[in-house]
């Protein structure tokens, strides 16, 4: 039986504008994690040392400060802090290759996308594992973290889905009925969840919205 068609999610912006979402840039939840656990082990190292464009461990730093990595290497004066530097060269190069993996996912598809929260949003896609070169022990384990078994493994290849999440930057990404945007969800007003589709005959509407600021 085919699903029945939604309405996109909307938001209002502070400045009164109301905006249809029709797609949300998702990233792999594995790499976020991995992402984030490297800030935090390089923050702890550096002691908070100052970027001059923010704490290392923000939200979003990394695409953008990679340059700012010279900057501060001056002020690293133990083993510690520029190992922290190190990881944080780690960080970069892991953050370009998880911009570069994202997915737009359709608004409407989303799981948990009735809560105004883009933290707590998720999705699946489909991905191939290559067991070609694994160890039986790392078979193991991915064939546990994947709820699988050995038969599923064919031809080499353990086909999975693999949830994608938001990354936890300031900005959520989204395609609109005007092309791509960045929004900045700290200026979203009101919040409101995809809609069944309506018929031509019912009145429009963007019926109850999460009131984000109240």
């Amino acid at each position: 039986m085919e699903e029945p068609q939604r309405e996109c999610p909307a938001i209002l912006l502070a400045s009164g504008q109301i905006v249809k979402v029709r797609q949300v840039l998702l990233y792999e939840e594995d790499s976020v994690n991995e992402i984030a656990f490297l800030k935090a082990q390089a923050a702890k190292s550096m002691g908070g040392v100052s970027s001059g464009i923010g704490f290392w461990g923000s939200p979003g730093w990394a695409l953008g400060g990679a340059a700012a990595l010279g900057l501060v290497e001056g002020l690293l004066s133990n083993s510690a802090r520029k190992q922290g530097l190190e990881t944080l060269q780690i960080v970069v190069s892991k953050s370009h290759q998880l911009a570069e993996n994202a997915i737009y996912f359709d608004a409407t598809q989303l799981e948990s996308a009735h809560r105004p929260y883009p933290h707590m949003w998720f999705a699946r896609a489909p991905h191939v594992v290559d067991m070609t070169y694994k160890g039986w022990s790392e078979k193991k384990d991915l064939l546990s973290k994947y709820q699988k078994s050995k038969g599923d493994i064919v031809e080499n290849q353990l086909h999975v889905e693999r949830r994608y999440i938001h990354d936890g930057d300031e900005f959520v990404h989204v395609n609109t009925d005007s092309g791509k945007a960045s929004i900045r969800w700290s200026h979203v007003v009101a919040y409101f969840p995809a809609q069944p589709a309506r018929s031509p005959e019912d009145k429009p509407a963007l019926g109850t919205g999460n009131k984000l600021n109240s």
